[in-house]
């Protein structure tokens, strides 16, 4: 069992041990005791329904449903349902986009973006090939290149890889789940190619056997004698409302010709360029104003704007680039965050007695968008604070920063800290407003953020530095740099912890505070534990309140076992310890506090030393005093006395530990096991278990010694089966005691098992039936089992949660929950049962019924589809 489902069962039994203590409770307060309890541990088993993202492959999906309902003797009781699991089968598949189209001359080179995404749930390997090449391009010119900033251009320093149609193997490239690679393929023309079009087609391909998912990409290559030209948009800007955007075009004569190239950006009358107009006259070729009329490169420009277009024919000689420059204004009212997509169309120009047209000669080209994010036009401004009379050591400062929307629209600041100037092992975290909870980003953009802040209003922001263990003060000053930033828009503020940090001082003391020797001596019987009188002080500058890790270490490898135990009342009775302890509880500063340190020594011992020692759990602050103890000690224990319910006839195990608390061996035939029922007709056997299995299948009952040695400071595993006989009554209790001890009396031990017997028989169990087609209603031909099913992402799987009362009365208030798995979506339509009321609340498909008569059952059904 896991620790967390320990810790759910823990709580129930607490909240039902403290529910059968009371009497006279309403049903309406027992339904609410189930849920709250069947929630809690619910949340602990299952993690809540996540974001509907594929999950990877070989994922296991696994849950199960909770029911608690009251018996014929008005007693709360709880069960789990067995688990079933669903894994996710693998996904293999991917996207390729096309390469769209270029204009080249005979015998010159076109280049084509591409993206290759894997959009499946599991790491593949790719495989790109060129898969067609038309007639009239050279097939032993095809080349890849990485493009990883995505420019259109490989990547400075990249060597090309050979995709032609001789190279078979191909271009293979690993992707995660979701990941891309970007690159460029380039592909030239044979220079006795005919004028037309011609096509590239590229595929990606799996490469895991028995996938065969492919996925082609068109590449169009239009051969054309004469000038041909290509466009790359600049870098992606951000601009505010009402601001000016500047943009920038390169415009490159890719063949051997020189022409006109025509140059067409139309704005505004889409939602991709909505509130943009074009600023008029404000286009630059290579760095000058340009008017219609004007000459580049010798010749005449044709030009035409007007606030939604501007067209513009150049002259531009073969293999010379030419850079656009230009102004868009955004509309005041332009909506923040979103990004505006300029996308330019150009061909050759078309020329009439010998002077450009706006108008293109053959095929027109699109080129990549030119991207435009419309930031936010806030300002902010932030205010830090001081800390003074300095810090101490490992404690945690908090600084309060108020960070105010000084715009005038409703913003959010994403928070960060920078010139940190603090002592190195320092942590910080940015708080909420609570200085509690770390704060959220609420934007999604991977910075913590105030959210949503009315102009105007202020947001409180906390900076926590937890300090690191110190072993010397100082007076120092200690900054951090708090920046509250809203698109281009930032501020800054420091805070500052004045006077420095200071150690903390503990002192360790044996017996009474005021000793201040720091070595003492204690005799150790044979056969006994000692236990010792501590005290600790927190001698802490400040009164600095804290606790203390408590510790001890054995000098020489000696076998000392050393437990902390709380005091019973001033006193340290050695046999009336029972509140182990590693740490103190908070002492206030100036103040100490008794614990008790018992000492078992485990073997012969002479002048064994132990070094006791306390840590501020804050500060590092640290103190020890050195014991020395002579002698030795034996001792034995069984370990996990138990209680259980068992139905008449019926059997029950119980698990314990054999425990050496000595400091030798204890020698295989040395101890005996006997058992003894308090009530007549009771059986008990007794098994033992050196593998812990926890299952008596396969192993012999123990009817002589102990036929197994037990090592030092170790345990054996044995159960005991307790038999109920057919006549026993309902509720009836039975005590077994199991004694373990050596022919001679001076090791011995006991534990106790209570088994009570109860006509309750109650069940839960979850079936799955996996579904392909995510049918509304259950399928005819569905079956469910507790067995494992393998499902795709998109496919779907049925639930069923059945409880069934076997025994001979009814039972009351039940109440099933079911927490819906992560990596699954569930249709709430879907859910039905046999009887009572359901209900989807928080992620949780319940099932409530006042009553559940004996030799009957009830069902509750849903469908849940895995993520995809």
């Amino acid at each position: 069992m896991s620790q967390d489902r320990w810790k759910s069962g823990r709580i129930m039994s607490l909240l039902m041990k403290n529910r059968t203590n009371e009497a006279g409770y309403s049903s309406a307060f027992r339904k609410s005791v189930c849920w709250a309890v069947l929630i809690v541990m619910a949340l602990a088993m299952i993690m809540p329904t996540a974001h509907a993202a594929m999950p990877p492959a070989g994922t296991a999906i696994t849950s199960s449903a909770t029911a608690t309902y009251t018996n014929a003797a008005g007693e709360q009781q709880t069960i789990v349902s067995n688990a079933v699991t669903t894994t996710v089968s693998e996904v293999y598949a991917l996207k390729l986009n096309d390469g769209g189209g270029k204009q080249v001359n005979p015998g010159r080179t076109a280049t084509f973006s591409h993206s290759l995404t894997n959009t499946g749930n599991i790491k593949e390997k790719f495989k790109i090939t060129a898969a067609e090449v038309g007639a009239g391009i050279d097939a032993s010119s095809i080349v890849l290149y990485p493009d990883s900033n995505r420019d259109g251009m490989p990547d400075p320093g990249s060597l090309p890889i050979d995709l032609s149609t001789q190279k078979r193997s191909g271009h293979i490239v690993e992707l995660a789940q979701g990941n891309s690679f970007h690159f460029v393929v380039q592909a030239t023309t044979l220079g006795s190619a005919a004028e037309g079009q011609a096509t590239l087609k590229l595929r990606a391909s799996t490469t895991t056997p028995a996938t065969a998912v492919t996925f082609d990409s068109t590449n169009t290559v239009h051969i054309k004698n004469g000038a041909g030209f290509d466009v790359r948009p600049g870098v992606a800007i951000q601009v505010t409302p009402d601001a000016a955007a500047n943009v920038e075009m390169m415009v490159a004569n890719n063949s051997s010709t020189d022409g006109y190239v025509y140059f067409h950006q139309a704005i505004g009358n889409d939602s991709d360029t909505d509130k943009l107009t074009f600023v008029l006259n404000s286009l630059k070729v290579n760095g000058n104003a340009v008017a219609d009329g004007d000459q580049i490169g010798g010749k005449p420009v044709k030009l035409d704007q007007s606030a939604g277009y501007l067209k513009i024919a150049f002259w531009l000689v073969a293999g010379q680039n030419a850079k656009l420059n230009y102004q868009v204004q955004v509309a005041a009212d332009a909506q923040r965050g979103s990004v505006k997509r300029l996308v330019a169309d150009y061909a050759v120009a078309k020329v009439t007695d010998g002077k450009p047209a706006l108008e293109p000669q053959g095929v027109t080209f699109k080129a990549s968008p030119f991207l435009i994010t419309v930031a936010h036009n806030q300002v902010v401004i932030i205010r830090g604070s001081d800390i003074a009379g300095g810090a101490l050591s490992g404690t945690k400062v908090k600084f309060l920063n108020t960070v105010k929307n000084a715009g005038s629209a409703t913003d959010t600041f994403d928070i960060s800290l920078s010139d940190l100037k603090f002592p190195e092992g320092t942590r910080f975290r940015i708080l909420a407003a609570d200085g509690v909870t770390e704060l959220p980003d609420t934007n999604r953009n991977g910075i913590p953020d105030t959210g949503a802040v009315e102009p105007g209003q202020t947001a409180a922001v906390y900076v926590e530095a937890a300090l690191p263990v110190v072993s010397s003060s100082s007076s120092e000053k200690y900054s951090v740099t708090v920046t509250a930033t809203s698109g281009e828009h930032s501020a800054g503020a420091v805070s500052t912890l004045i006077g420095g940090i200071k150690v903390g001082a503990v002192v360790l003391s044996y017996n009474s505070v005021d000793d201040a020797k720091r070595e003492f001596n204690v005799p150790v019987q044979a056969d006994k534990p000692t236990a010792i009188k501590l005290h600790v002080s927190n001698n802490n500058p400040g009164n600095h309140a804290e606790s203390y890790r408590l510790e001890a270490t054995v000098k020489d490898n000696h076998p000392v076992v050393v437990r902390y135990f709380k005091p019973v009342g001033n006193e340290c009775p050695v046999d009336g310890l029972t509140a182990q302890i590693g740490r103190t509880d908070v002492v206030n500063g100036g103040q100490s506090t008794l614990v008790c340190a018992r000492v078992a020594a485990l073997g012969t011992l002479t002048k064994i030393s132990v070094d006791f020692k306390a840590t501020g759990s804050v500060t590092g602050a640290n103190s020890t005093v050195k014991g020395t103890f002579d002698g030795t000690t034996q001792g034995i224990a069984i370990g996990f006395s138990g209680a259980k319910t068992v139905r008449p006839g019926g059997d029950v195990v119980y698990s314990h530990l054999l425990r050496n608390l000595g400091n030798t061996e204890i020698a295989a035939n040395t101890l005996t096991m006997s058992l003894v029922n308090e009530k007549r007709d009771w059986k008990a056997k007794v098994y033992l278990d050196p593998h812990d299995t926890g299952k008596i299948d396969g192993l012999k009952e123990l009817t002589g010694p102990i036929d197994i040695a037990v090592p030092a400071n170790a345990d054996l595993p044995f159960l005991v089966l307790v038999s109920a006989p057919t006549s026993a009554a309902d509720r009836s209790v039975n005590v077994t005691t199991v004694t373990v001890q050596t022919s001679s009396g001076d090791l011995k031990a006991s534990g106790t098992d209570t088994t009570t017997v109860s006509t309750d028989d109650i069940s839960v169990s979850k079936t799955q039936s996996a579904s392909s087609t995510c049918s509304s209603t259950v399928p005819a031909d569905a079956t469910f089992s507790t067995a494992s099913v393998k499902q795709r992402p998109g496919q779907c799987v049925w639930y069923r949660v059945t409880v069934k009362n076997q025994g001979t009365a009814a039972v009351s208030d039940l109440a099933v929950a079911d927490t819906v798995p992560s990596l699954t979506t569930i249709d709430e339509s879907t859910i039905s049962s046999s009887n009572g009321v359901t209900k989807l609340e928080h992620g949780v498909v319940k099932l409530t019924l006042d009553a559940l008569n004996a030799n009957q059952q009830v069902m509750v059904t849903y469908r849940v589809k895995i993520n995809q």
